[in-house]
């Protein structure tokens, strides 16, 4: 099991644990949103944004809960803007980074379909935290509708490509 999906099964269970009448879970969202923050802020590596951006899907409910459903929203808003604008150009830049020596002329297949499989993943993962942010919203405004569908449609189209159990 790869880092990332350590930190988000384990981010699963924590978010699944907080109870708003429990003053230290309330800390310990905040820290997190905090650190969630300053790596969006920073526009730290793809892996390091995925993740970020996988916490707040996963921390989605209680930042409902904790924080008010505007909270959400406005998370929202800036992650659109972020995936337009960094996620989908740059995604499998940090494994292309880390291969920049090899001689892609002499690069094996099986290394090229782990790249892309790991990029799919990279993708499948960003759709189902804004599935998870959308879901937990109890409305939302015409201009997440348009971004609902496109999600939808992507997430979609990926499933039937790929096949991705459930």
């Amino acid at each position: 099991m790869a880092a990332n999906e350590t930190i988000e099964k384990i981010s699963i269970t924590i978010s699944d644990c907080l109870r708003e009448d429990i003053v230290i879970h309330k800390d310990v969202l905040d820290y997190i949103l905090l650190k969630v923050k300053k790596t969006l802020e920073t526009k730290a590596s793809n892996i390091l944004m995925n993740t970020a951006i996988s916490l707040i899907g996963i921390f989605s409910n209680a930042i409902v809960k904790f924080k008010g459903e505007s909270t959400l929203e406005k998370y929202l808003e800036e992650l659109i803007i972020l995936f337009d604008d960094n996620i989908v150009l740059n995604l499998g830049n940090d494994a292309f980074k880390e291969n920049k020596d090899v001689d892609f002329e002499q690069y094996k297949p099986s290394k090229s379909i782990k790249f892309i499989l790991a990029i799919q993943k990279q993708y499948i993962s960003l759709l189902n935290s804004y599935a998870n942010i959308i879901g937990n919203l109890s409305h939302i405004n015409e201009m997440f509708i348009n971004v609902q569908i496109i999600f939808f449609f992507l997430y979609f189209i990926i499933k039937k490509c790929f096949y991705i159990p459930s």
